[in-house]
C-alpha cells in the first residue's frame, strides 16, 4: 500500500492584525497534533509556529441533494481502483519541473465559493499530482464561513486518511489515518467567508501517497484535542463553480449529517450539489527541489560535566552499543544545567527548508530536564527547540524546529551548524552519583 507522510498539526492563532483591506496576517502555533512518518511512527508537531494570511471572499449558500430530500447514495465513480488520477497531471509536469514551489492540488480560485449553512463537518477526496510525492509541503490552504454576529474562539480540526472502505454503519468508512490536527482560532472575524493560507515549511511535511481523504471540522474551543461540540455557526467552504485545476477530485463530498455531525464519515453520506461543483476549497504547495540530509556531528564537546565513557561517535546511531555518558558538574549557578554537550556539524545548504533533530537519551535517575537548542549565528544566541523530562528509560525523539527565527540564521557563512543538549536535575533531592546518557544525536536538514 502506498504510504503518506502528511503534515498534521493542531494550530493556535495568535498576534493577528489587518495588514490590508479584507486581509489578516499573523502566526499560527501548533497546540497539538502529529504526523505519521513512512516508518509508521507518529511525531508531534506541538509548539511549531506557522505564518498565515487570511482574506475575505464572497460565498453563496448551496443546497445539497440530500437537503432537498433526494438520497444520493454511493455513485459508481467511488470505485477508486478504476480511476486514473494521473490523467489531468501530465500537462502540468513540464511547467512544474522548472519551478521551485508548485501547486500539487488546487481547488481554490475564482469567485464561486459556497457553503451549506450549518455544515461544520465534511470530507473530500484529494488526489495530489505525482510532482508532490516525496516533496516537502510549503503551504496549505483552506476556508471557513463564520455566521455568528458575536465572535468566540473556535477549533478547526483536520483528519486525513488514505483508504476508503465499507464498514458496517455507523462506523467511519476510512482507514489508515495518517494525520489528526486542529486549530484554535482566536482572531476576531466578522460574519462572512475566509480563505486561509498557512506556511508549513518548518513541519517538513512529505506525502508519499497521491490519494488522500481530508476532513474539516469546526468545533467548540473548550476541548483543545478537537473533541468539543460541533459549531453550527461555522461551515466548510467549497469551490462551487471552478473544477480542480491541479490534481483531481471526484465531484462529490461526504456530508457529515446523518442524523447530525458525529465525525464519522460513511459512504451513505456521500453528497453532491444541484447545479454546483462539490469540491472543498483546499490547496497544497510543495518545494520540488527539497531533499533530506542526515547530518552527524563532526565535533562533540562536553562543556559542563565530565565524560564517564564513550565519545561523540557513540551518538551517531541508536541501539548500537555505543553511547556518550557524562556525569554532572555542580559547580554552576543555581538552576543552571549540570550537563551540557555542544555539537557541530556541516549543513548541505545555507538556506535550510526545515531542520529536525533525532535523539535517544536517558538518565540514571528520574525527573531530569533535557533541552535541545540551536545556535543563532546572526543574533549570537542559543534558541530553544524542545524541552522535555527524561528518566531511567531511554526515550527517542524526532523534533522539528518550529519557531520564528529564520532557519538561515542557524547556518554559518562556512555552512557550520551548532546544537546543544542540556541536562538539569529537577528533583528536590540532588544525588551526586548519577549520569546522563546520549545514545543518538543528529540533524535532518531539508533543503
Amino acid at each position: 500500500m502506498r504510504r503518506t507522510l502528511l503534515f498534521c498539526a493542531a494550530l493556535l492563532a495568535t498576534a493577528c492584525a489587518y495588514a490590508a483591506p479584507n486581509e489578516i496576517r499573523g502566526t499560527l502555533t501548533a497546540s497539538h497534533g502529529w504526523v505519521k512518518g513512512p516508518d509508521g511512527v507518529k511525531r508531534s508537531v506541538k509548539g511549531m509556529k506557522f505564518p498565515y494570511v487570511a482574506r475575505r471572499v464572497e460565498a453563496k449558500k448551496l443546497d445539497s441533494l440530500t437537503l432537498r430530500g433526494q438520497e444520493v447514495g454511493k455513485p459508481a465513480s467511488l470505485d477508486l481502483n478504476g480511476l486514473d488520477f494521473q490523467g489531468a497531471i501530465d500537462a502540468q509536469r513540464a511547467k512544474e519541473a522548472a519551478e521551485a514551489e508548485v501547486e500539487v492540488y488546487n481547488a481554490v480560485g475564482g469567485d464561486g465559493y459556497g457553503y451549506i449553512e450549518g455544515n461544520p463537518s465534511s470530507l473530500d477526496d484529494v488526489a495530489i499530482t505525482s510532482t508532490g510525492l516525496g516533496k516537502p509541503w510549503t503551504k496549505l490552504t483552506f476556508g471557513f464561513q463564520y455566521e455568528s454576529s458575536v465572535f468566540s474562539n473556535f477549533l478547526i480540526r483536520w483528519r486525513i486518511w488514505t483508504t476508503n472502505i465499507d464498514n458496517p454503519a455507523p462506523q467511519n468508512d476510512f482507514s489508515n489515518e495518517i494525520a489528526d490536527f486542529g486549530v484554535i482560532w482566536n482572531q476576531s472575524v466578522a460574519t462572512g467567508a475566509y480563505i486561509v493560507e498557512i506556511q508549513v515549511n518548518q513541519a517538513a511535511v512529505v506525502a508519499n501517497d497521491n490519494q488522500l481523504y481530508m476532513a474539516t471540522q469546526f468545533r467548540d474551543a473548550s476541548n483543545l484535542q478537537g473533541e468539543g461540540q460541533f459549531r453550527g455557526d461555522l461551515s466548510v467552504i467549497f469551490n462551487a463553480t471552478i473544477p480542480v485545476t491541479v490534481g483531481s477530485s471526484i465531484d462529490q463530498f461526504w456530508y457529515d449529517w446523518d442524523p447530525q455531525p458525529d465525525g464519522a464519515y460513511e459512504n451513505s453520506e456521500i453528497d453532491v450539489f444541484e447545479g454546483s461543483l462539490a469540491n472543498i476549497a483546499y490547496k497544497i504547495k510543495v518545494e520540488t527541489t527539497g531533499s533530506a540530509f542526515t547530518i552527524y556531528p563532526t565535533i562533540g564537546t562536553v562543556t559542563t560535566g565530565t565524560i564517564q565513557s564513550g565519545d561523540v561517535i557513540g551518538t551517531f546511531f541508536p541501539l548500537d552499543g555505543s553511547t556518550l555518558v557524562i556525569k554532572p558538574d555542580y559547580r554552576v549557578a543555581r538552576g543552571a544545567p549540570v550537563g551540557v554537550i555542544d555539537f557541530t556539524g556541516v549543513s548541505p545548504t545555507k538556506t535550510p527548508f526545515a531542520i529536525r533533530f533525532n535523539t535517544r537519551t536517558l538518565a540514571s535517575i528520574a525527573n531530569v530536564e533535557q533541552k535541545i537548542q540551536m545556535w543563532d549565528y546572526v543574533n549570537s544566541a542559543w534558541v530553544n527547540v524542545h524541552t522535555r523530562t527524561i528518566g531511567q528509560t531511554a526515550v527517542e525523539l524526532s523534533e522539528s524546529y518550529g519557531g520564528t527565527v529564520p532557519l538561515a540564521n542557524f547556518v554559518s557563512s562556512s555552512n557550520l551548524v551548532r546544537a546543544r543538549l542540556t541536562y538539569r536535575n529537577l528533583s528536590s533531592q540532588i544525588p551526586r552519583a548519577w549520569t546522563m546518557t546520549t545514545d543518538q544525536f543528529n540533524w535532518v536538514i531539508l533543503r
